[in-house]
């Protein structure tokens, strides 16, 4: 059983089989391990549960998801499948000593060529967003419909102004691009910031590992951890990327397009 820090929190969500100790008031239980639209499962919590300025808590174990659409940034944070975080979220897992207890598993995606598991709405205005302690797998062998052709799938994209992504694993993350003169296919931009079309200032990007890029082609492109002004207008992004790791190329030889650090 997980014990509980005792903290100030809105949201408790814990799996059956593996539940908080003692259990917190109100707490929501996931039943279904492998569905991720079940009422009582984490994505829909999330949709359900969880409004602008919520923090929420993870107990110990897999969460399945479906992640976000990144293909379009006007979806509202309530709409199935999948769920966003909305402004003025944090979203933590669990840690036990000293180790991630808590994994963010994507098993299905609402766009079969790309994806993200944890992300903002892609709009100016949100602020103090952050994800914490957690292992994030892409599962991008299992979720991709062509192994010689994977999905971009990226792990957390927040956008605002004081954001915070801290001990944190990202695994099996991919891209789409499979042609090496293919020009218009962005890269993957595995863990980022980002800001839009304004400025963005009081980022933290700390103790994070980014591995296991799936790229069977050589050819996939990624950002692993990036502060990034992607928007347009005359906006810039500051902030600190500190005590970070990324390995690439375990999976296979990648030509030129991979790159650990970008800001």
């Amino acid at each position: 059983m997980a014990s509980v820090t005792t903290c100030t929190a809105d949201v408790y969500i814990q799996r059956q089989d593996q539940p908080f100790s003692p259990p917190p008031a109100g707490v929501l239980t996931v039943t279904n391990y492998t569905n991720p639209d079940d009422p009582h499962s984490f994505d829909s919590y999330m949709r359900t549960n969880v409004g602008p300025g919520t923090v929420v808590w993870l107990g110990k174990g897999t969460f399945v998801t479906k992640g976000v659409w990144n293909g379009s940034p006007g979806v509202l944070p309530t709409d199935p499948p999948g769920f966003r975080l909305q402004n003025g979220c944090q979203l933590h897992g669990f840690v036990e000593s000293g180790s991630r207890q808590t994994t963010l598993q994507l098993v299905a995606t609402r766009d079969p060529t790309e994806s993200v598991v944890v992300a903002t709405a892609v709009v100016d205005g949100l602020s103090n967003v952050g994800v914490t302690d957690l292992i994030i797998d892409c599962n991008a062998q299992t979720v991709t419909q062509n192994n010689a052709n994977p999905a971009t799938l990226e792990g957390i994209s927040l956008w605002g102004r004081n954001l915070t992504i801290s001990n944190v694993e990202v695994i099996r993350s991919s891209n789409k691009r499979t042609d090496p003169l293919d020009t218009t296919t962005q890269e993957s931009w595995i863990v980022s910031e980002n800001a839009n079309s304004g400025t963005s200032a009081g980022n933290l990007i700390y103790n994070c590992f980014v591995h296991q890029f799936y790229n069977p082609t050589g050819n996939g492109g990624c950002s692993a951890i990036s502060l990034n002004q992607r928007g347009t207008g005359e906006g810039y992004i500051t902030g600190v990327i500190e005590a970070c790791g990324v390995i690439l190329g375990e999976n296979a030889a990648g030509f030129g397009g991979e790159f650990a650090y970008n800001a």
